[in-house]
């Protein structure tokens, strides 16, 4: 599985960085690394089998790969991409059908029917409890400018970030536990700015 996994992460820089639009400059592969990488500490911290932090690590990759199409159902065209790569590499069935289900679970609001769909979507919010925070919460907004030719004042984009901020959780214990202390922090801060 390393190897389909090395081919994978290929697969996913070469297609993020041939087909992205101009301007997206969030969902792009360091994102992608970035949740690859929080997924396996969390898969680490939750103690999971090798192949179930296989298959964590290969949706992680793959997880944005649908930016390439814009972000409306980004996760629907991503979890194709997904498929369509994995299975022409020879993956059994059910690991696809599996990754796809991973994979839509980053869509927000979808039910989480595969037990490490909670990891994925924490991994996948692991920034706004990371060190990286401020750098990467500008690049996000940097993005929704420019795929949306609007500006968003500061107030605006900080009240939409306190907001957003009070109805996240994460859904793991272990997400939980590595993102929550600092993820308050950063809440705190959006509250000072507001005031």
């Amino acid at each position: 599985m390393l190897n389909l996994i090395e081919k994978s992460e290929r697969y996913v820089e070469e297609t993020l960085a041939s087909g992205l639009k101009q301007g997206i400059v969030f969902h792009d592969f360091r994102h992608a690394s970035q949740v690859r990488k929080a997924a396996l500490s969390l898969a680490f911290d939750a103690r999971l089998s090798k192949k179930d932090s296989h298959l964590l690590e290969i949706s992680a990759l793959f997880h944005d790969i649908g930016y390439i199409g814009g972000s409306q159902d980004h996760e629907l065209r991503g979890a194709g991409m997904a498929a369509d790569f994995l299975e022409s590499q020879g993956m059994s069935e059910d690991d696809v059908d599996r990754i796809v289900l991973l994979i839509r679970s980053t869509q927000m609001d979808s039910e989480l029917l595969d037990p490490l769909a909670k990891y994925l979507r924490d991994a996948d919010l692991s920034y706004l409890g990371r060190e990286d925070f401020w750098e990467r919460v500008d690049l996000f907004r940097t993005e929704i400018q420019s795929s949306s030719d609007q500006k968003i004042s500061d107030r605006e984009w900080w009240e939409f970030n306190l907001n957003f901020f009070l109805n996240h959780k994460y859904f793991s214990p272990e997400g939980r536990q590595r993102f929550d202390i600092l993820k308050q922090k950063h809440q705190k801060m959006i509250e000072e700015l507001l005031k």
